[in-house]
């Protein structure tokens, strides 16, 4: 049972450390505002409804760099696999 523990502990340790190097994209560019859509569902921080927040601005900025398109952006990394790639769902915009 002792071994377990370890174990357990140990591999804990190896995933929170490797979650704790992952960091957002820093200076994105502020992203205007609208809706994004898989399969007619909305996803992602619904910034029309939060026009006035600078916190949901910076999570839609974030959405948008790593799941739709770094080009407006100037997001780092690869965006999402699957997405907009003919391999996946599309994501679609809509209008607020």
């Amino acid at each position: 049972m002792r071994k377990l523990l370890v174990s357990v502990a140990l591999a804990g340790a190896a995933i929170g450390g490797t979650i704790g190097i992952a960091v957002a994209d820093s200076g994105l560019n502020d992203i205007g505002p609208h809706r994004h859509f898989i399969g007619g569902q909305e996803v992602g921080p619904r910034i029309c409804d939060h026009l006035d927040d600078p916190v949901m601005q910076k999570a839609f900025n974030q959405f948008h760099a790593n799941h739709h398109n770094h080009n407006v952006t100037g997001g780092q990394g690869p965006v999402a696999p699957g997405i907009n790639d003919d391999q996946g769902p599309r994501l679609t915009p809509g209008a607020c």
